[in-house]
């Protein structure tokens, strides 16, 4: 569903069944989403994260572009403001296993424009979703050193789905990612410094991914570190979850402390990250 977009060339989709593995059907209506959107969804995940879905969560415009690892200025204020409405201004059915959903990504949003203040709330519907089987983890750090290459960021968070990756055709990542490359050869090329990107965005995180194209088929390695070093960065930051088909873009990523929602009682928490992805 987050796919890889050209920029300036968002297609509008009505009911189209997004390619997905199998097991998963997607139905989506609304503007093409791609990476950035994801990481928006993610930090929202986040935000949320202590909470029941479905209650309120204040947030600040600062604290989600810092999850993201974003400056606060006006424009980026702006593009965030921009891709929460765009997340909200869809429609989804999605069906997983026994469950089926059909809804919006982010249930309603409001924004003191003054003083920055978001309160977001996310469909209670959604919970089935992000049952204990039914969500990964990806390297935040790693997702955040692949920003601007929208197919290393794809091919980063699907990997993170498969506890022992198979192999792929080339054709079907293809199909999958939602490449706008005409041609597979095309797409080929890209997905070669896609996957080169991954393999040293990962290097140093708590795991790395090791790929190799052998015809028209790519294979995957996932190498591990013990789960006690997994989740910490050099700056004792920590993690955020992932979401990829109906599982939470969003593996430990780490990702710094960054403000977080205040609950019912008016208490605010302000945890070390765990992140989702779609």
């Amino acid at each position: 569903m987050f796919g890889v977009v050209r920029k300036g060339r968002r297609r509008y989709l009505k009911g189209e069944q997004i390619a997905a593995l199998d097991g998963i059907e997607i139905r989506y209506t609304g503007e093409s989403l791609d990476q950035s959107d994801l990481d928006v969804w993610e930090s929202v995940l986040h935000a949320v994260r202590l909470q029941e879905l479905g209650t309120e969560c204040r947030v600040t415009s600062y604290a989600l572009l810092k999850i993201m690892g974003k400056s606060d200025t006006g424009k980026n204020r702006a593009t965030l403001h921009e891709q929460i409405t765009r997340l909200r201004a869809n429609a989804l059915e999605l069906t997983q296993g026994r469950y089926s959903y059909i809804g919006g990504l982010i249930a309603g949003a409001v924004k003191d424009e003054e003083t920055q203040k978001w309160v977001i709330r996310l469909d209670p519907e959604l919970r089935p979703l992000f049952s204990t089987d039914q969500f990964t983890r990806v390297e935040w750090a790693a997702r955040h050193a692949l920003r601007g290459h929208q197919l290393a960021q794809w091919l980063l968070g699907f990997y993170s789905t498969h506890a022992q990756p198979f192999a792929l055709k080339v054709a079907t990542l293809h199909r999958l990612s939602g490449s706008e490359a005409a041609r597979v050869d095309h797409f080929r090329e890209k997905l070669r410094k896609a996957m080169r990107a991954v393999e040293a965005a990962t290097a140093s995180q708590g795991e790395s991914f090791i790929f190799e194209l052998r015809g028209e088929l790519v294979h995957v390695r996932r190498k591990r570190r013990k789960r006690s070093d997994q989740y910490r960065s050099s700056s004792g930051g920590s993690t955020v979850p992932a979401a990829g088909g109906c599982r939470s873009s969003s593996g430990g990523a780490t990702v710094p402390a960054a403000g977080g929602c205040r609950s019912s009682s008016g208490e605010s928490h302000h945890e070390n990250l765990s992140s989702s992805e779609w």
